[in-house]
């Protein structure tokens, strides 16, 4: 139901009143943070700086998998070449600002596609479903930063749209196979779709949007798997399906969905998987209505497939060998899609309207305790001195540990243009040796043979070392004397010690 069929439920101007306030809502929640926290031009976070560097590497002419490591499909990277395009014309830094003020856009976008397809449901709906998304944590921490969330989800809810008419179907597929080479997990969305398409319009249908899917995936991948096939598939399926299982339990996953109004260690790991298997419960009731009811699948209704499209996405959040607080977004379209149908429920079920406003109370109070949480917890990385990119300006090969550190001393796309020797993604290629969880990775890395005998090539292949102490703990004796023969300690700036060529 789009276009004028809301118009049965929700005037047309109405409508796009409730979505334009969502959006403006989720706006200032994840833009606002941002500027409050001050890391739009600094204290950028690993992941982000990865994803932005391997773009430059991309827009650079180099190749994933056959030039450098990336362990994820190469979808995230061709959709950051603009702002690779961009870091030429205006810096490093200002680029990638640039480019996390656009995802938190795709963000907003997204609460407001919530908010529009609840519209068939009501006013009420529509506004708590799409404020939720709007400023629930479990969104905006990966809608804050350079993250592949954002685009996932804004290809889900765009598919969800386009799936409500049986010509949309094959966009639908082509959306959901652009949303695959981003992140492997898409797949999951992209299969209960399939059975949902398959299930309302039937067999042909199902072919053109499984057609869609594919195209649009083989059109995106085509270049990186004809040029390295072995490769992508060690990076992509190998590092993902070979990471060892964290040590983040199924109680602290449910944490990460709570908003954070709650520090984890102040209620014991047990409720905590109480208030999980509560929240399951709450997320099935449409499948376990239809379920009781015998309607056919044919004839299941939207939010049930909301429901089984959540429970799919959780289950393989529990599933997960690593889980992040930013991975959390992932199931977050669904939850709140089941969350504005709820309130429509509560209103149709309860009379009085003393009882409805209470509800409308409650819903405000916990949507503003929400937004709280949400502009708590947004962060970057380390912020960078202010000085670095003065000292780094002076050198044509630096050497830095994080790539975070090269885009905000302005020199990330130089270096690339120069050649100079570096890692995209250095905790992958670790990872890739050491088989190690997170917690671990620290201490096993002097003992990483490769992963120091890159450093070394690196090392011979600069002129400046900037390094902190923290991270000379990562280097092996042998490349701790490396540094020491060839390079000498000329001054520090910020936390990071200047290291100079001595040798040629």
């Amino acid at each position: 139901m789009v276009g004028a069929d809301v118009c049965r439920v929700v005037e047309r101007r109405t409508g796009v009143s409730v979505v334009s306030a969502v959006v403006a809502l989720a706006v200032v929640v994840r833009v606002g943070s941002l500027w409050w926290h001050g890391v739009l031009g600094s204290s950028f976070g690993f992941d982000e700086a990865v994803y932005f560097i391997g773009a430059q590497h991309l827009w650079s002419g180099e190749l994933p998998y056959r030039d450098f490591l990336f362990v994820h499909p190469p979808g995230m990277l061709v959709a950051l070449i603009p702002a690779a395009w961009l870091a030429d014309l205006v810096g490093d830094s200002s680029a990638m600002a640039a480019a996390k003020v656009v995802f938190a856009l795709v963000g907003a976008a997204c609460a407001g596609l919530v908010g529009w397809l609840l519209l068939r449901f009501g006013v009420a709906a529509a506004l708590f479903g799409g404020g939720l998304y709007a400023v629930w944590s479990a969104a905006v921490w990966g809608e804050t930063m350079l993250m592949m969330g954002p685009l996932l989800n804004l290809g889900l809810l765009v598919a969800l749209v386009l799936l409500r008419r049986p010509e949309g179907v094959l966009v639908a597929g082509v959306v959901f196979g652009l949303a695959v080479t981003v992140k492997l997990w898409a797949i999951v969305p992209l299969l209960v779709a399939g059975i949902w398409v398959l299930a309302r319009y039937g067999r042909a249908p199902m072919m053109r949007f499984a057609a869609g899917a594919v195209a649009a995936a083989a059109v995106i991948v085509a270049t990186s798997l004809i040029a390295a096939p072995g490769r992508m598939f060690s990076d992509v399926v190998g590092f993902q399906s070979g990471r060892p299982r964290s040590d983040t339990g199924l109680g602290e996953r449910v944490f990460f969905f709570t908003g954070s109004l709650i520090g984890y260690e102040r209620i014991p790991n047990l409720l905590w998987l109480v208030v999980g298997l509560v929240g399951v419960v709450a997320v099935a009731l449409p499948m376990i209505g239809v379920w009781r009811g015998r309607v056919a699948v044919a004839l299941w209704d939207e939010p049930v497939w909301w429901s089984v499209l959540a429970l799919a996405q959780l289950a393989a959040l529990a599933a997960a060998p690593s889980f992040y607080n930013h991975y959390t977004g992932f199931a977050v379209p669904a939850l709140c899609l089941l969350a504005g149908y709820g309130v429509h429920g509560v209103r149709e079920n309860v009379s009085g309207i003393r009882v409805q406003r209470l509800v409308a109370v409650v819903a405000v109070v916990g949507l503003a305790a929400l937004a709280m949480a949400s502009v708590r917890v947004v962060s970057g990385g380390h912020a960078q001195p202010p000085e670095l990119a003065a000292v780094a300006a002076g050198h044509d090969y630096v050497w830095m540990h994080d790539p975070a550190a090269l885009i905000e001393a302005n020199i990330s796309g130089r270096q690339i243009e120069r050649g100079c020797p570096m890692f995209v993604d250095r905790y992958a290629s670790a990872l890739a040796e050491v088989a190690v969880v997170d917690a671990d990775l620290i201490d096993a890395l002097p003992a990483a043979a490769g992963y120091q005998e890159a450093i070394v090539e690196q090392f011979r292949g600069s002129d400046v070392v900037l390094i902190s102490e923290y991270q000379l703990t990562e280097l092996s004796p042998g490349t701790v004397a490396v540094l020491h023969t060839e390079f000498a300690r000329t001054g520090e700036v910020g936390r990071y010690q200047v290291w100079e060529r001595t040798t040629n």
